[in-house]
Formats: structure tokens, C-alpha cells, sequence
């Protein structure tokens, strides 16, 4: 019989149940899959370094129990405590004696020394604790005239060395004794000037000279004539091969460490520059006088300070060397680059 919605005669099968799901695993696997894990384990635990750890970067498995077992082994103290060693960039021409002389400071074999110019690449660091103090050495690649200048890992050991001495307290500019202060020593020390770091002449071989006094005075005459850009730079006679001088060197480092963190009072720095321009009366200017209203020291590291005068474009480049001159001599600044900003401001602001 056939009604309408029904169908009444053989029943239909029942359904068949739903497939059951596979098993899932209660812990994941600890590296991309068991072979892996068994074979890097093995692996690991043959270099005797305690129990490995299987984890998989790409599936994310036990990154973060990695992570746990790292912040473990930290310090508890995690106050970060800045090295107070003075950091000193060992800079040069190629083969002058730069990584001979960082060896003969650290008293060991650090760094590779060749007799072929441009055998160090790369800056390295170096710590070491002496009794003239705690410094950071760092040995850099030797720079090249522009034209002589290669391309690829030359051209990066340049930009590597210009970052060293970013990072440096004091520039050491080593020169080879035996030909002097060249042009391309005057560029390099024209890098550390530019970024306002300490600077040391080092001049290397004097263990090469036949008469020392005769030599000395010959290297200290030529450097007056041709480092006039930087007088105050300190230097030093030093022999690598020896490691003569190398105690000077490092007190040196430290005496212009110093300097870049002198601070002068406004009181005596304000007396020294007014005294300067009673003593030496600025120079018109499209019948304009630079005029000093007043001044103070704004850092240190390197010592920077701000003259606030009634016109910077008055200030002709002469008299702003005559008035670092002066502060130099008011305060021991030997040994660093200064830096001098001038700030026009209103008389009227400055008697307020």
C-alpha cells in the first residue's frame, strides 16, 4: 500500500556509524618527525653536552620550552652595567704596524701580522685590563687613498673601520716613522676629527731609526707643519717590534678620555672668552661686529659648547679657531676635538 508520504514494505538499511577518527597523539612530536628526532639525538648527546633538546622552527615545536631553559641560565641581576673601558681605534694606512702594535700592547699574538699590506679585513675587539687601566682595542683594516680604493671586501673594510672610530673614545693614528706624516695620514685623521673623537699620533718603528734624537726631532718638526688642522692631538713614539712605548700610548688614552669629560663653569668659561675678544677685537663683517652675549657648556663626550651671539653668520672660521684656542687654554682639553655652536639670540632675551 501507497500512501502519500509513506512507503510502507521492506524497511531500509540503517545508516552506517560515521568513521571513527584517527588517534590523535597526547604529546606533539619534539622535531619534524621521529626519524629526525632519534638521529639528532644521537647526534647530540655524543658531544657530551647534556641532554639535547629536538625542536622544529618551521612546526613551532618547543620554541618556547627552548625559551624557558634560556631566560634560566640568565643572571638573575639583570641591571646592565656599562664597561667603563676606554675604547681605542687603532687606525692607519695599510701595513704601518697597527695589529703589531695591538699585539704588542695585549702581550700575546691576536691578530694576524703580515708583511702584506691589507691582511686585516675587519675590526676586532679586543678587552684588556693593564696598569694604566681597563680598554677596549680595536684593530682596524688600513684605508687607501680614494683612487687606489678596490671594490667589495675593501671598500666594506673601510665603512667597518669609519664605524670603529663612531664607537671609540680615542683615535689612535699610527704613522710609520720611518716616512713620516704622509697625505693620506692626514685624511685619516681628518676621519676622527670629523667625528669629534680624541685623537693620538702614534708614530711606530722607531726601532728603525739609526739616530733616535736626530729622528725625533725631525718627526715632531714635520708633524707642527703638517698637522696644523689638529694641535692639540697628543703624541707618542712607540716601536710594535718592541713594545716600547706602548705603556705612553695607553696613558695618553686615558689623559684624553679625561679631557672629553671635563666640564668648564660657565662663570670661567664666560671671563675666558670675554677676555679673548677685549684682547682680540672681532673682525667687521659687511660692516657688522660679532658680538658674544653669553655661553655655556652643553655636553661632554666630546666637551660641546653653545655661544650665543647676536649674528653666527659674523663669525669668521679664523676667530672661531681663536676662540677654541682660548677654551683650551682655560681648561685642559688636550687630547679631543671640541665642538663649538653659535646661536643667534636677542639682547634683549639675554639681559631678560
Amino acid at each position: 500500500m501507497i500512501g502519500r508520504g509513506f512507503a510502507i514494505g521492506r524497511l531500509p538499511a540503517p545508516l552506517a556509524p560515521p568513521p571513527t577518527p584517527p588517534p590523535t597523539r597526547a604529546v606533539p612530536p619534539r622535531a619534524d618527525n621521529d626519524r629526525r628526532e632519534f638521529t639528532g639525538r644521537a647526534g647530540a648527546w655524543s658531544l657530551g653536552l647534556g641532554e639535547p633538546m629536538p625542536i622544529s622552527a618551521m612546526h613551532d615545536i618547543n620554541v618556547g620550552l627552548l625559551l624557558d631553559e634560556v631566560v634560566k641560565l640568565l643572571p638573575q641581576d639583570t641591571t646592565l652595567v656599562e664597561s667603563d673601558r676606554v675604547r681605542i681605534a687603532i687606525i692607519g694606512r695599510p701595513n704601518v704596524g697597527k695589529s703589531m702594535l695591538v699585539n704588542a700592547i695585549l702581550g700575546r699574538q691576536r691578530v694576524i701580522v703580515s708583511d702584506v699590506a691589507g691582511t686585516t679585513r675587519d675590526a676586532i675587539d679586543t678587552e684588556i685590563d693593564t696598569p694604566e687601566g681597563s680598554f677596549l682595542l680595536i684593530d682596524t683594516a688600513g684605508i687607501r687613498r680614494p683612487g687606489k680604493l678596490g671594490h667589495g671586501v675593501e671598500l666594506h673594510s673601510v665603512m667597518r673601520t669609519t664605524s670603529a672610530v663612531e664607537r671609540c673614545d680615542v683615535a689612535v693614528l699610527v704613522v710609520d716613522g720611518t716616512e713620516g706624516v704622509t697625505s693620506q695620514d692626514m685624511h685619516i685623521a681628518g676621519i676622527a676629527m670629523e667625528h669629534l673623537r680624541g685623537l693620538i699620533i702614534a708614530v711606530n718603528k722607531t726601532d728603525l731609526w739609526e739616530d733616535p734624537e736626530e729622528r725625533r726631532a725631525w718627526a715632531e718638526s714635520q708633524m707642527r707643519g703638517r698637522v696644523t688642522f689638529a694641535p692639540w692631538a697628543m703624541v707618542t713614539f712607540v716601536s710594535a717590534l718592541t713594545g716600547k712605548g706602548t705603556g705612553e700610548l695607553l696613558k695618553l688614552a686615558t689623559d684624553a678620555r679625561e679631557s672629553r669629560r671635563r666640564r668648564l663653569p660657565t662663570a670661567e668659561l664666560n671671563s675666558a672668552l670675554n677676555r679673548a675678544i677685549r684682547e682680540h677685537v672681532p673682525p667687521l663683517v659687511q660692516n657688522k661686529r660679532f658680538k658674544l652675549l653669553y655661553a655655556t657648556q652643553a655636553g661632554i663626550d666630546p666637551p660641546s659648547f653653545i655661544l650665543f651671539v647676536n649674528d653666527p653668520k659674523l663669525v669668521h672660521f679664523s676667530y672661531r679657531r681663536y676662540l677654541e684656542r682660548r677654551i683650551r687654554e682655560a681648561a685642559d682639553f688636550e687630547g679631543t676635538a671640541i665642538k663649538l655652536v653659535f646661536r643667534a639670540r636677542s639682547a634683549d632675551d639675554a639681559r631678560s
